[in-house]
């Protein structure tokens, strides 16, 4: 049995983070272009901030569609239009470095974790129906890393607040942020191999 509409939803996820990270590279050369011409090339920014946004709609899109083969799916669309809902509603009603905007960080943070372990869960255990055991482990240790990035980004963002132990948890999210990475080259991996093998 194959799963073509979980199939379609992965590779619009995956065409979704591809965009993000285009959006994140564009936005760092457009912030660096900003300073060295006073401005002139703020534009650049903006267009970065617009591809983030359409990563967004396509990641949302991606879980409806892929939705319609297994309910996990619908789950990660809850957490991650709930998500987005938050991230708006509180960019528009508090400040840069209040507590409030930290906290909703916090509960993004722990959102977007949801969205990932559902989106792998669930397609793992479709691949686990297929018979491909060994894709379907790969979505397992993607889950397992982004719940230790996770936890490491929230133990370091609560710690950080205390003035003694803020050095330790810079430290320590360095080594989160290079888990990070790890586990988000290995989801973009695990998109693009599950979109094709549930075909």
């Amino acid at each position: 049995m194959n799963y073509p509409s979980a199939a379609s939803g992965l590779k619009t996820m995956f065409l979704a983070q591809i965009l993000t990270i285009v959006g994140g590279v564009i936005a760092i050369l457009g912030g660096v272009l900003a300073v060295v011409t006073l401005g002139l090339l703020s534009i650049v920014v903006v267009l970065a901030s617009l591809l983030v946004i359409a990563a967004g709609i396509l990641e949302i899109w991606g879980l409806y569609k892929a939705g319609a083969d297994d309910e996990g799916y619908r789950g990660a669309l809850i957490f991650a239009v709930i998500s987005v809902v938050l991230g708006v509603v509180v960019n528009l009603i508090t400040k840069d470095g209040s507590i409030l905007r930290s906290l909703a960080s916090l509960v993004q943070t722990v959102l977007n974790f949801l969205v990932v372990n559902a989106v792998c869960q669930t397609t793992s255990n479709l691949l686990h129906s297929m018979g491909k055991d060994d894709l379907a482990e790969k979505g397992n240790t993607v889950s397992k890393l982004y719940f230790i990035c996770t936890v490491i980004t929230v133990v370091c963002t609560l710690v950080g607040a205390i003035p003694v132990l803020n050095i330790l948890a810079g430290l320590a999210s360095i080594v989160g942020g290079v888990i990070t990475i790890v586990g988000y080259v290995l989801y973009l991996i695990f998109l693009s191999n599950g979109s094709t093998a549930l075909q």
